[in-house]
């Protein structure tokens, strides 16, 4: 089957899929891997897929409907079998009768354990209840550059309109939690024949019945998103404000980066050893020598999943971000039999989590919610004229770093 994409690439082999037979468990594997193989599709450990097998209850002997989806915090490109979260789609389901509200989300993280199917499963994620409620046996979130781009501006929905016409949802932003999946639930009960969701200032969800059709699926919506962007930039003349400055020759960049990227590469191998990646693609050069990347390039994540230090004043507003990451000691979400699942699937007791998630960082520090203070207090109440900047508050992590 020979099929051609623009914007993304093709990776599905026939003959390959084909050696796994109807083993839906290993086609969702193989669906992941390819798809978090081109980073344009979804950023490293972003984003997570599923699927939805029947299966014998050891208790009952009655064939189940189980849910098989990437544990928290893995990436889909090198998931295995090993990385799964295996959970009952219908337990998942019910927690609808025992949900509080947006006060109840902590405590609904917890009863994801009782949700288990198998007892060796991976921790599910906080993503994990978007997948249940929605009845396809096979499901993709995604972060692709392409539909960030489209989430991110003011007017997502009405773009969304204008790509996808009416195949497509539109949910504005909100954190994950178990909300946000009956929003989803709504949204495709309203609009039944649409193929996929748009979730403002996050991702995209898109599914199908097989594997193939999934993947199938969330390429062409990912395509035409990539094909409005192409098309609006020539629409427009320019990208960024047009070009600065002229890049040197390619052998100039490569022999720049040759002399800098071992020095990089040992600085992030302090600890642990790392393999360093440069890129000088067309799209990486057409914002780095723009006349907006000073502006653009310290605003950091288009999605709103950080905490932001904003001051206003009587006539000016200032915004700067604060991304922290393992935060542990003194977090609620950390709490309980959550805490306890996570520990149990890094093989550690609880009392050793903080100094577990410190080895993550180059520095080996435990980060506390008073570190995070920290960070808020110097941007609001010391920086007073600093503003669209971002600070790091984890202790140097790696797979943090700009892409």
């Amino acid at each position: 089957m020979s099929v051609k994409f623009k914007h993304v690439d093709y990776l599905w082999d026939d003959k390959k899929a084909s050696a796994l037979g109807n083993d839906h468990v290993a086609l969702f594997l193989y669906r992941s891997n390819i798809l978090g193989a081109d980073l344009r599709i979804t950023n490293y450990a972003g984003g997570n897929t599923s699927c939805k097998t029947m299966e014998k209850d050891s208790l009952t002997n009655e064939e189940v409907q189980i849910m098989w989806v990437k544990e928290s915090g893995g990436d889909i490109g090198t998931l295995d079998r090993s990385g799964i979260a295996v959970v009952y789609t219908s337990r998942l389901r019910d927690l609808k009768n025992v949900y509080g509200g947006l006060d109840d989300e902590g405590r609904m993280v917890e009863l994801f354990n009782h949700c288990i199917y198998d007892l060796d499963s991976k921790t599910p994620s906080i993503d994990t209840p978007l997948n249940s409620l929605l009845p396809f046996a096979h499901i993709d979130h995604l972060h692709s550059d392409a539909l960030i781009a489209v989430t991110a501006v003011s007017d997502s929905e009405k773009m969304t309109k204008e790509i996808w016409g009416e195949t497509m949802g539109w949910i504005p932003w909100q954190s994950p939690g178990f909300d946000l999946e009956l929003q989803l639930e709504k949204c495709l009960k309203d609009h039944p024949s649409i193929r996929g969701i748009v979730l403002g200032s996050h991702g995209l969800f898109t599914w199908g019945d097989t594997s193939h059709d999934c993947y199938i699926n969330s390429l062409e919506v990912i395509e035409m998103a990539s094909q409005y962007i192409e098309d609006k930039i020539k629409e427009n003349g320019s990208v960024f404000g047009g070009q600065k400055i002229e890049s040197f020759s390619e052998g100039e960049r490569k022999e720049k980066a040759a002399q800098i990227m071992p020095i990089l590469r040992g600085l992030c191998s302090s600890k642990n050893r790392m393999i360093g990646h440069f890129s000088d693609t067309e799209v990486v050069l057409e914002f780095i020598n723009s006349n907006d990347l000073v502006q653009l390039a310290p605003m950091g994540n288009s999605c709103p999943d950080h905490f932001f230090a904003i001051r206003c004043g009587s006539d000016k507003i200032k915004v700067n971000t604060i991304n922290p990451d393992g935060v542990i000691m003194g977090s609620k979400i950390w709490e309980g039999k959550w805490a306890e699942g996570r520990a149990k699937a890094y093989g550690i007791t609880v009392d050793e989590m903080p100094a577990h998630y410190a080895k993550r960082n180059l520095l080996n520090e435990i980060i506390y919610p008073s570190d995070i203070a920290d960070g808020v207090f110097s941007l609001v109440g010391i920086l007073h004229k600093t503003t669209r900047n971002i600070i790091n508050v984890d202790g140097e992590m790696v797979n943090a770093f700009v892409r």
